[in-house]
Parts: structure tokens; sequence; C-alpha cells
């Protein structure tokens, strides 16, 4: 898909392939976002698009992301009644 097609407000599944181009893919020219991107090598994820560059051929957006992981902050008459005490 070319980023003139893209558009902001649309949601659009990205692939990763597990081989990136080095020449295309240099960690000294991406700064931060090779990390990111090395870890997401060989997968697959919805991307909203919040902002599109057609000079510079890139989109930007926010990645959905489904995981098993929940925080939940207790009170600490909850932790007491529970009796799970407080690490301090």
């Amino acid at each position: 898909m070319r980023t003139k097609d893209v558009r902001v407000g649309q949601t659009y599944r990205c692939e990763v392939p597990f081989a990136l181009p080095y020449r295309r893919y240099r960690p000294e020219t991406m700064g931060d976002s090779w990390w990111v991107l090395s870890w997401l090598r060989g997968t697959y994820f919805p991307l909203s698009v919040t902002d599109v560059d057609t000079e510079a051929r890139t989109a930007q957006g926010v990645r959905m992301a489904s995981t098993s992981h929940v925080t939940v902050e207790l009170t600490e008459d909850q932790v007491e009644e529970h009796e799970m005490g407080l690490a301090r």
C-alpha cells in the first residue's frame, strides 16, 4: 500500500516481515523506532492512523495490542481485608 492511499482515522492491518532490508531499516537512521520494529518482526497488528507524511512516506498511528496483564490499584482497606500485606 502506498502512503497516498492511507487515510487518517482508518485502521489497517500491518505486517512486519521477518527479514528487514538493512539498507532501508538501519538503526542509525531510524533511531528508537528500530528497536520496536525489531521486536515486531514476523508479526501483524492493527494500526489506527493518526498522521500521514507523504513526503517522508510514513504513517503514524496507535498500535492495538491485546494482553492478559491487568493492573488494579487497591486501597489499604482492601489490602487488609484480603490479608495481602503491603510491600514497602
